[in-house]
C-alpha cells in the first residue's frame, strides 16, 4: 500500500477505487450494526467529522503519516478497550 503512496497521480485510479471501496464496506456495516436510518445518519456525521479535521488539520502541517497512524492506533484501542 505504500508503494501507492509514493507517486500517487500514477496510481490514482486504483486509490479512489480503494477508498471508495472502503467507504461503500462502511456503511454496509455501519447499516447492518445500527439499522438503515441510523447507519446512513451515522455514516454522513462521521464523513462530515473527518472531512472537517482533514481540512483543519493538513494544511498546518502537523502531523505526516506515521503520526497520524499513531493517533489512529491509540483511538482505536481506546474504542475497543472502552
Amino acid at each position: 500500500m505504500l508503494l501507492f503512496l509514493n507517486n500517487p497521480e500514477k496510481n490514482s485510479v486504483v486509490l479512489k477505487a480503494a477508498g471508495y471501496s472502503i467507504l461503500v464496506v462502511a456503511f454496509i456495516l455501519l447499516r447492518i450494526f445500527e439499522g438503515l436510518g441510523t447507519g446512513f445518519f451515522l455514516g454522513f456525521v462521521l464523513l462530515m467529522i473527518i472531512a472537517s479535521l482533514v481540512i483543519l488539520i493538513k494544511p498546518l502541517e502537523l502531523f505526516g503519516y506515521k503520526g497520524v497512524l499513531l493517533i489512529f492506533a491509540c483511538l482505536l484501542i481506546l474504542e475497543l478497550i472502552l
